[in-house]
Order: C-alpha cells, then structure tokens, then sequence
C-alpha cells in the first residue's frame, strides 16, 4: 500500500496501530513536498518517542533523536499551521498567533483560547466551545484521530471518539461537582452559604450514538454533537454548567 491517503485512512481506522501510522511516516518523509516530509518526520518522531513513555530512565539515543525531529517539526510552525487548517486563528498563521510546549510524544500548540495536542504524531485531544466543535467536529475527524474534546463553554462536557469493534461510538458525558442549594432563593456556593440548604452530591452522566463505520461516524458528528448535548441538558437540567467568567 503506497497511497498517503489509504494509509492515513488505515491510521483512521485503527487509531491505536503504530504499524500504520510508521509505514505512513515513512512514505511521507520521502515525498518532495515540505509539508508532507513535515508531517512524515513528526508522525515517526512521535510514536518512537511514545514507545519511551513509561521508561523511568531514559539512555537510548533514539529517543533523543525522535525528541530533536519533534522539536524540530513544533518549532517550524507546522503543527500549528495543520491546526489552523481546521479554521482556528487567522489564516495564514504568523509566527506571533501561536504557541507550543512537547513533553514525551506530546506536543500542544495554542492558537488564541485553543489548544490542540498531538500524541503519537496526530492530533488527539482538542478543546474547544461548543460552537467551535460543531464548526469543526467534521473535518477534524476526517483528517485526524481525534479522541477527546474538552468543550470551554460547559466545565465538565466532553466528547470522546472511541472504536468499538467494528462500530464507532461519539460519547458526551457531563461530570459536576457537588453544590448547595438554599432553601430560599437561588444557588450559591457551598463556601459561602450560611442559610439552611439542600445538598446535591457530585453527578455524571453520559449519553452516546453509535455508528456503523468511520465514515458514518464524520459525516453524523455534527447532528449527533447536537442530539447528545440536548439530551444531556434535559437530564442535568438546572445543574446544566454556566460559561466561565472571562479574566478582564
């Protein structure tokens, strides 16, 4: 198999076979175009150096190696650049939009309030507002293996991407901590309240759609991001998580 495109599907598809994500790092890094001998480089320096996460000392100089091809990839931008692709910052990207930090295989780039982490060599984690999630759930899941979303605007909201056999499942669950309400009034913190309350313990829940294959599963995310955030709303009701205060 030497087409890119069947190759990052079979990374798709498998999000947890090294083997396929190594032998498109190697096709990549031999193409004459920048950006792909870019994302070939970062894609083996990632999964080497995840190969190292669990070493308590580290005296292989591969690792150090990968390390360097990471640093290397992060600080030419290029991560960044394949981030804003999913429509984050300005386009095109300067120098001063952006900014990054790597520890292990783990790379996270911030554009503005967003934050996108790359483990492994593609893009896993993101957070995002709601609204920035439905913008870009679509094209994000067809070009990366996106795992987790942490959504801004509602603490304790997430989405999670996973494989279930053959099946794919998107999954939004909602974790709150505990609260007092006053018997009087409204809800106020549980450090400031001094009038006689009711307590509602810490609560999650979670609701999920399943979907035949991945295909099924990027061209439905938008509707079903919509279906499960309504679902949950309904059942978390009046505990449903305000925006956090902006720092002025």
């Amino acid at each position: 198999m030497s087409d890119p495109s069947h190759l990052r599907a079979a990374c798709l598809a498998d999000p947890a076979d090294d083997t396929a994500r190594l032998v498109l790092a190697d096709l990549l890094r031999e193409s004459d175009d920048p950006d792909r001998q870019a994302k070939g480089r970062f894609l083996w320096a990632g999964v080497t150096a995840a190969g190292f996460r669990d070493a308590d000392l580290i005296d292989d100089p591969l690792y150090y190696t990968a390390q360097a091809e990471l640093g290397a990839v992060a600080a030419s931008g290029a991560p960044a650049r394949w981030l804003g692709l999913l429509g984050v910052g300005h386009d095109p990207l300067t120098r001063s939009d952006w900014a990054g930090d790597a520890t292990h295989d783990r790379v996270t780039v911030r554009i503005g309030d967003t934050l996108g982490t790359y483990a492994r060599g593609m893009l896993g984690e993101l957070p995002a507002t709601l609204e920035q999630w439905v913008a870009m759930a679509r094209p994000a899941l067809a070009s990366w293996p996106v795992e987790r979303v942490a959504v801004t605007d509602a603490p304790g909201l997430t989405f999670a991407v996973m494989r279930i056999g053959d099946r794919w499942r998107l999954e939004a669950r909602l974790r709150l901590g505990g609260r007092r309400v006053p018997l009087y009034r409204h809800v106020v913190p549980s450090a400031v309240s001094n009038a006689p309350v009711l307590a509602d313990g810490p609560a999650e829940w979670w609701v999920e759609e399943r979907f035949a294959d991945r295909a099924a599963l990027v061209a439905g995310v938008v509707d079903a991001s919509r279906v499960l955030v309504a679902d949950l709303r309904q059942i978390a009701g009046d505990r449903w998580p305000d925006p956090p205060r902006k720092r002025s």
